[in-house]
């Protein structure tokens, strides 16, 4: 009996061992997949941040490995392109710039991409896509541990929808993959996903990305190209040949202007042209090379021609535009030199180019010379542009028409994202709905006051900046980005105060023109960007905006 009692406690005690085994095994499997699954989430946000400092999609996930890449040199890389959304594949862990993370059984991890985080536009609108345990938009993207490979073949049991029954061991060695092989019921049919199943037809483990961890990965990066490329760029039409000039009094020359701002709305109705005498509100970004009639077009509504020197005949005809331009027609003899007028809407608006001597054009069509135009504001925003053309001679009176070009665009509403990648980003992903836009007074086509540096009076006001940016009280122009709506507030809604907090909710007429940069939290999270600004690096001030 006491050998019999021996015999069994040592077949307990090795029992008990074998099961404690067991169960660190299992531990440290568990643990080795969750460790995994973290570092390749990091990694993915992390990549995201980077990227948008750059992309012209500041938020686009990259594309899974191909199926057909293990054991070639495109493994672990993202491909160039997934057009259909969602999609499954390898996490691609060399494009993530780390290395190949592998769960607790060996097997690399697979990825999914939702619809909406591919292509533009990508902004504080995006939402989840994917739904996860039941729960429907929940994430953006999916990071999965395959975990070991499954054999439900032999299973008498009916496999629940959406699982199937599947050997999957021979299909890991395959040199093409297929999702099934390693991925079981939702995950792997990209119908609905699963965090981990306990009924035993899966054994994945799952981590989401959610759309508020896609922005706040990207949003930082967002504001700092706002304050480097944006701000400079709309900054730069005051020095720059693309645009036109303000105007003091009316009648004379001044410097370039800011267009007046967009009353403020719902971003996702407004018109984006800009408001007469209004100077906060929504950027006007509305193309004014539109049809007439609409509401921010800005082509030529009427024009005369007259002689104002040299020699011969004149007698003017009429004026009449088409889609393209505006001709005045006449007869003459000679060489008189003209001066053709023309007048359109919206100039003060939006951002506009002035028209050059290459946009006008005469008949007879050689001989003819033609002065720089020049142009200016006329009351309620308008444009008139003034150009005088010296005809070529006509030994006897006949017919001449001249031409001028409707106003375009300036070359900031160019979405090409090859001539204009600075700013295409910017409106390709519709960031001009979540972000505020105010001017001085004195930087408008029809100016009131000054703001210089000698004169502040009407400048705008951004406290609470970091040391070493420069003067608080001498901002030309503010552009704020609004965050993602903060406890109890919505979006889209035409209540400022649903993006901007209490200290940036200007009124669109009269603000008290004094903004705020604090903190982000969970009661502020406006991102301001002004001009004139600096950046102070290591002792010296790097000016952005000035």
């Amino acid at each position: 009996m006491i050998m019999m009692l021996v015999l069994v406690l040592g077949t307990s005690w090795a029992m008990v061992g074998a099961i404690t085994q067991a169960s660190r095994n299992t531990l440290r499997a568990q643990r080795q997949t969750g460790e995994a699954l973290k570092l390749a989430k990091d990694a993915l946000l992390g990549y995201l941040a980077q990227q948008a400092l750059s992309s012209n999609v500041p938020g686009s996930f990259p594309c899974p490995e191909a199926a057909n890449s293990i054991g070639t040199t495109n493994e672990g890389m993202k491909t160039n392109a997934c057009s259909t959304l969602p999609v499954v594949g390898r996490l691609p862990w060399k494009t993530l710039g780390i290395d190949k993370p592998l769960d607790g059984a060996g097997e690399a991890l697979w990825y999914v991409v939702g619809t909406g985080v591919r292509v533009a536009p990508i902004n504080y609108s995006t939402t989840g896509s994917l739904t996860v345990d039941g729960t429907a938009n929940a994430a953006v993207a999916l990071i999965i541990a395959p975990g070991a490979a499954l054999n439900s073949l032999s299973s008498t049991s009916t496999a629940p929808s959406p699982c199937t029954k599947r050997a999957q061991s021979a299909g890991r060695i395959a040199s093409t993959l297929n999702a099934a092989d390693f991925l079981e019921c939702g995950n792997a049919t990209l119908s609905s996903f699963t965090t981990s199943r306990s009924d035993g037809w899966g054994n994945d483990r799952a981590v989401m990305i959610t759309s508020s961890e896609l922005l706040s990965a990207i949003e930082g990066a967002v504001a700092d190209r706002i304050q480097r490329f944006v701000a400079p760029i709309l900054n730069g039409t005051a020095n720059s040949t693309d645009g036109w000039y303000q105007n003091v009094s009316f009648s004379n020359w001044g410097i370039k202007f800011f267009p007046y701002a967009s009353a403020w709305g719902d971003p996702t109705a407004n018109a984006w042209c800009g408001n007469f005498g209004v100077f906060e509100g929504l950027l006007p970004i509305a193309s004014g090379e539109v049809t007439t009639g609409t509401t921010c077009s800005a082509r030529w509504t009427s024009a005369s021609v007259s002689q104002v020197s040299g020699s011969g005949t004149f007698t003017a005809g009429s004026c009449a535009a088409t889609d393209q331009l505006i001709s005045c027609s006449f007869s003459y003899s000679g060489t008189p030199v003209l001066k053709m007028t023309a007048t359109a809407p919206n100039v003060a608006m939006g951002f506009r180019t002035l028209p050059l001597s290459g946009d006008v054009t005469a008949t007879p069509a050689s001989g003819y010379t033609v002065n720089a135009p020049t142009g200016s504001i006329i009351a309620g925003g308008g444009g008139q542009i003034d150009v005088q053309i010296t005809m070529a001679n006509k030994p006897t009176s006949g017919p001449g028409t001249v031409s001028i070009r409707h106003p375009a665009d300036s070359i900031l509403l160019n979405t090409s994202t090859v001539s204009n990648p600075d700013l295409a980003w910017f409106i390709n992903n519709k960031w001009q709905r979540y972000t505020y836009y105010a001017i001085s007074p004195a930087v408008t086509a029809n100016p009131s006051g000054t703001c210089t540096s000698a004169d502040v009076t009407n400048c705008l006001t951004l406290t609470n900046a970091e040391a070493g940016t420069g003067n608080v009280n001498n901002k030309r122009l503010v552009l704020i980005l609004s965050g993602r709506p903060l406890s109890g507030k919505s979006q889209p809604s035409s209540n400022l105060s649903d993006y901007f907090e209490l200290q940036n909710d200007q009124t669109s007429t009269a603000g008290d023109r004094e903004f705020q940069r604090n903190t982000i939290s969970t009661i502020f999270n406006d991102r301001p960007a002004v001009c004139p600004f600096q950046r102070q690096t290591t002792g010296l001030a790097n000016v952005l905006c000035n």
